[in-house]
């Protein structure tokens, strides 16, 4: 079968592309010509872009005041609602580690309303809902937000959801697949391309 994507083996890729592939696997823990997955094989491709996009990532996943489940829960709700599948499949073992249950997993995946016990945790689900479904905060949850997260935690969020977006319409429209035998998480129709 032909996919939208293939990655490029490491031997066509420029000096700049093969300094950002080297600096991704080694942040990632990867052999130096290992195949990268997910967006960044593609983002290398543009050496300047993919470097601002890895960093980005890397910042929101490992220098963020927010915490690995809010962290968790706002690209869960991303994923679930671009039906970004290798983005899910990736995170939702993270979310897990990150101690998200099941049941609450599974709500964010069928995009169903939760009602979680850390009031944090219930504003990071509430604000990365409100972006991804209404692409706005109300007044309301900006102020709660604010008084819960700090102004600076709140735009962290927000940024945080707006790189996972560009993750999975990364995922999305280069039909990048999941690893071979790895079931689809939304089914196989969806969202078919």
């Amino acid at each position: 079968m032909n996919h939208r994507y293939t990655s490029l083996d490491f031997e066509q890729l420029t000096p700049e592309q093969q300094q950002l592939h080297h600096q991704i696997a080694t942040s990632r823990g990867l052999e130096p010509e290992q195949t990268l997955g997910g967006p960044f094989d593609p983002w290398i491709e543009s050496p300047v872009l993919g470097g601002i996009l890895s960093n980005l990532g890397y910042f929101h996943r490992f220098q963020s005041r927010l915490n690995r489940r809010q962290i968790e829960l706002a690209i869960l709700v991303t994923a679930a609602h671009w039906q970004a599948a290798f983005e899910w499949w990736a995170h939702e073992p993270m979310a897990r580690d990150a101690g998200l249950n099941d049941s609450i997993i599974k709500a964010i995946k069928h995009r169903q309303p939760l009602h979680l016990s850390d009031p944090l945790d219930q504003m990071a689900w509430e604000i990365a809902s409100a972006l991804q479904h209404n692409q706005r905060l109300t007044a309301e949850l900006y102020q709660r937000a604010v008084a819960g997260f700090g102004r600076p935690g709140v735009i962290e969020l927000i940024s945080l959801c707006g790189y996972y977006t560009t993750v999975a319409m990364t995922l999305n429209a280069l039909d990048i697949q999941l690893p071979t035998g790895e079931a689809q998480p939304f089914g196989a129709d969806a969202r078919a391309s």
